[in-house]
């Protein structure tokens, strides 16, 4: 009985940690009327998100970078293991912070899913949800002393992407795809950042709880 007990609050404790870790949502759902679509896609270790280019403003660095661009796919993850390429002793120095981070930026004209073939998941957001989504990321862009983004040499699709210095630390609390669960939580959506350490469990998430389409008017 005592062992049921103690493993009962245990559990307690764990859900009472996860909860208060969880971002405050700062956005209200979609509704009709107010509902923009954007995407999340994942290569089963790493996730991305899928924007249009008008979430950011037009005078932003990244819209003066990439003019022509109708959509963005952004990525957040450890400076190292980025351009460096995946290793174990990589993974090691990741997990310690202060650890470097970069934004992964990729500039398109045609719709992500066209384009990649990693599987995306389709989502609603209310336009302050992706108003909200935006200004993180662009709170996320280390800034030169002219106040402009600092972009990095290099990209994974040359001509059409870049790697940007971001503000934050990744460490073993705080993973890729923990930074992409917080975007989403934060702008209204129903998901659980300190579970979604890996890419499968804010997948699953998504097809669980997110909306899949605009609300009729």
């Amino acid at each position: 009985m005592k062992r049921l007990v103690f493993l009962a609050g245990t559990v307690g404790v764990v859900l009472l940690a996860l909860w208060a870790l969880n971002p405050r949502p700062l956005a209200p759902p979609p509704s009709p009327g107010d509902c923009v679509m954007i995407a999340v896609a994942s290569n089963d270790w790493h996730t991305n998100l899928y924007l249009p280019a008008e979430a950011f403003p037009a005078d932003s660095g990244l819209r003066r970078d990439w003019p022509e661009a109708d959509w963005f796919v952004i990525g957040w993850g450890d400076e190292g293991f980025y351009l460096e390429g995946p290793s174990v002793s990589g993974a090691f120095a990741a997990m310690v912070p202060p650890s470097p981070t970069v934004l992964h930026i990729v500039a398109l004209e045609t719709s992500p899913e066209a384009y990649f073939l990693d599987r995306s998941v389709a989502i609603a957001v209310s336009r302050q949800g992706l108003d909200v989504i935006a200004a993180d990321i662009m709170g996320e862009l280390a800034r030169s002393e002219s106040g402009q983004p600092i972009r990095l040499e290099g990209g994974f699709l040359p001509g059409q992407s870049a790697f940007y210095r971001a503000t934050s630390s990744y460490h073993l609390l705080r993973s890729c795809n923990q930074w992409t669960a917080d975007r989403l939580r934060r702008s209204g959506l129903a998901i659980n950042s300190p579970v979604s350490s890996f890419a499968q469990p804010l997948v699953w998430q998504l097809d669980w709880f997110a909306p899949k389409s605009c609300p009729p008017d």
